[in-house]
């Protein structure tokens, strides 16, 4: 199974702000309803995959690393990760 994540995003942080700031309870708990779902489902796909040593973001096995997909599973390789490997990731999954 290979999984291609889309880049998270940009926030626009006086959007959320404002917002978050105008909602009602109702809408605040719905979203947090929503948010605990998405939660929920990540986590159980994470932890079925992880016992099968696979990433559940790309699918690749945690052992491979293919320089062409670059993954933060990456990160979980002990001893085989390279600092050089950092911006390929980053250039994937950018940090908000």
């Amino acid at each position: 199974m290979t999984k291609h994540r889309a880049p998270p995003r940009r926030v626009d942080v006086e959007h959320f702000i404002n917002t978050v700031a105008n909602a009602t309870e109702a809408e605040r708990n719905a979203r947090n309803e929503l948010d605990y779902a998405k939660y929920e489902s990540e986590y159980q796909a994470f932890s079925a995959a992880y016992e099968r040593e696979e990433c559940y973001l790309c699918g690749l096995p945690f052992k491979i690393i293919r320089s062409d997909r670059p993954c933060v599973h990456w990160l979980l390789r002990r001893g085989k990760f390279k600092k050089n490997d950092i911006p390929k990731i980053y250039e994937t999954f950018p940090i908000q």
